[in-house]
């Protein structure tokens, strides 16, 4: 999550292997905290969707920040279309682009708030999103997929977010399986 590029263990990545990794939010979240705090990286936040789609896709972002006040963050990105890591990607982003996507987020009513101890609800299908924000200390917002499934203008705000910070000038590839 904190390395853009192809790493010996990319490829390998796979749910269906005994042992290996599944994505479960609370989890995720706590390990690149953990993550960050043994390594000079600034995790700022992790943005997690899924899971979506027939392929029960998630979509991770970490947003990594940088040495100096104006320069960009760095937004990684990795795609897990069933259970494996098929693309990442990197950007850099704006400063003041990121801050304003990020109260674009956690604007939306909709987002529940947790403490991050609170693991109840933080099941693959009982949420859709999670945003968790470093500083301080985390706070993780919420998305209930019931919510969601009625309403989903917050989601399609949300993805258009996750998109911007994704996607656009300065977006390079990194790794496509």
């Amino acid at each position: 999550m904190l390395i853009a590029g192809k790493t010996k263990t990319t490829k390998h990545f796979d749910d269906y292997t005994p042992g290996s990794y599944h994505i479960n939010k609370l989890d995720l979240i706590e390990g690149v905290a953990r993550l960050a705090d043994s390594t000079t990286r600034d995790v700022r936040a992790v943005l997690i969707t899924g899971p979506l789609g027939v392929l029960w896709e998630y979509r991770v972002l970490t947003v990594i920040d940088t040495v100096g006040p104006t320069e960009p963050v760095i937004s990684n990105h990795l795609l897990f279309p069933h259970a494996r890591i098929t693309f990442k990607s990197k950007r850099e982003v704006p400063r003041d682009e990121f801050g304003e996507l990020l109260q674009r987020i956690e604007s939306i009513p909709i987002l529940r708030q947790v403490v991050p101890e609170d693991s109840t609800g933080m099941g693959d299908f009982a949420t859709i999103f999670a945003l968790a924000t470093f500083g301080d200390s985390v706070t993780i917002r919420l998305l209930d997929r019931s919510v969601a499934d009625s309403n989903p203008e917050p989601l399609d705000s949300l993805m258009a977010c996750i998109n911007l910070l994704i996607g656009g000038e300065g977006m390079k590839k990194t790794y496509r399986h």
